[in-house]
């Protein structure tokens, strides 16, 4: 994950500029949604950090 995205004043930025939002997640193997979400915050950023740390402790 780029180290800007564990600078909380990086996500404060990013989320007071987007507000409310809507996103999906993504099968990166068949390249289809599995998951349609809404946010708000720096909620964005939670998803990808849960992800890293899955394929850290996977990889371990």
């Amino acid at each position: 994950m780029p180290d800007s995205l564990n600078d909380p004043r990086v996500l404060e930025q990013v989320a007071n500029e987007l507000g409310l939002y809507v996103y999906a997640l993504v099968d990166p193997e068949n390249g289809l949604p599995f998951y349609i979400g809404k946010g708000r915050g720096t909620r964005f950023a939670a998803h990808g950090r849960e992800a890293m740390l899955a394929l850290n402790k996977d990889g371990d």
